[in-house]
């Protein structure tokens, strides 16, 4: 596989086709970056008292009832717009998600059209993708379901071991009994870690096979399952140049989050920064301070969606062309079948 020849390509289908770009950020818009962070202490006992601080440490002991009115008077002047904007965030979403599975399917029509030779448009690459949307909803809607048929299994599998083990060892009375109990529920959550560590390849390799299956859904009017099929098979026919091409984009894809973090960082710092010195300052909030926060919110949401948009384009026409290489599939073969 000649890696050069397909980016130049790629390369060139978007300088000339602007709208690729405008797909890309459709696309980019509609599956903006999440960080699912999490912390905090579980079971953890926050009771501080003024002897629990190192000594000339100072301490108020009244901190923690002035930040719980703080909170109060937070959610008394903010919550009900918080909620409404919960809602409409939610209705935005699927019509984003909506926006982004017609782009990356018009973006995949036009990319093999344009690589062989024909005009295409905006207008054309949308209409395209919105003819093959239930079908990228169909894609979404299984993968979705496999992610959250292993959650389930998992959840269940914890709470059965934790409740087989808690009513042995209450039957049983017996205190040796009980920690023996609790030592095998340790390893068998402990296994249970090792399997959802181990899922996490699979994810990887269920989006890779979702990237083909979309392009065999668009390029060969493939229905949902036999998509995954085909999908499948290309990645198994060519495992080690899809690998190079992933590790490729990776690459990338760590070079873009750098430049887009310095982005935020500054805008961070100026939304956030006046409602977090009032907030624990003596001030009074003020409306104006929860504007500038959604107002970073949004810059960096768009922000973020422009610097992704020319990556998602030229990677998706790049996984277009791979994708016909190595199906040794073309417009003009698919026509004349």
């Amino acid at each position: 596989m000649d890696y050069g020849d397909i980016f130049r390509r790629s390369w060139n289908i978007i300088w000339k086709n602007k709208f690729m770009l405008f797909l890309g950020f459709l696309a980019a818009l509609g599956s903006g970056g999440s960080y699912n962070g999490s912390g905090g202490n579980s079971g953890s006992n926050f009771n501080f008292g003024s002897g629990d601080f190192p000594e000339g440490m100072p301490f108020d002991p009244n901190l923690i009832e002035q930040f719980g009115s703080r909170m109060q008077e937070f959610w008394i002047a903010f919550g009900a717009l918080i909620l409404g904007l919960i809602c409409v965030a939610f209705i935005v979403g699927i019509i984003l998600w909506l926006v982004r599975l017609a782009a990356q399917a018009g973006m995949i029509d036009a990319a093999s059209r344009l690589d062989a030779g024909e005009e295409v448009t905006f207008g054309a690459a949308i209409s395209a993708g919105w003819r093959r949307l239930m079908g990228m909803v169909g894609l979404d809607l299984v993968i979705a379901a496999i992610f959250i048929v292993f959650g389930i299994v998992m959840a269940l599998l914890i709470m059965l071991m934790a409740g087989v083990g808690a009513f042995s060892a209450f039957e049983s009375g017996d205190p040796e009994a009980f920690s023996a109990i609790m030592g095998s529920i340790s390893i068998v959550l402990l296994c249970i870690c090792c399997l959802a560590c181990l899922f996490i390849p699979i994810a990887i390799l269920i989006g890779v096979v979702k990237t083909f299956a979309q392009r065999a859904l668009v390029l060969e009017n493939k229905g949902v399952f036999a998509a995954f099929s085909r999908g499948w098979q290309v990645i198994k026919a060519n495992a080690g140049p899809i690998i190079i091409l992933l590790i490729i984009f990776l690459m990338l894809g760590l070079l873009v989050g750098a430049v887009t973090l310095v982005v935020f960082i500054p805008v961070i710092a100026i939304s956030f920064g006046p409602l977090a010195l009032r907030f624990f300052g003596a001030e009074s909030l003020q409306f104006i301070d929860f504007l500038m926060v959604c107002g970073g919110i949004l810059f960096m949401w768009l922000i973020g969606a422009l610097i992704r948009a020319v990556l998602t384009s030229f990677s998706s026409t790049v996984y277009t062309l791979a994708y016909q290489e190595f199906t040794n599939k073309s417009l003009d073969e698919k026509a004349a079948a």
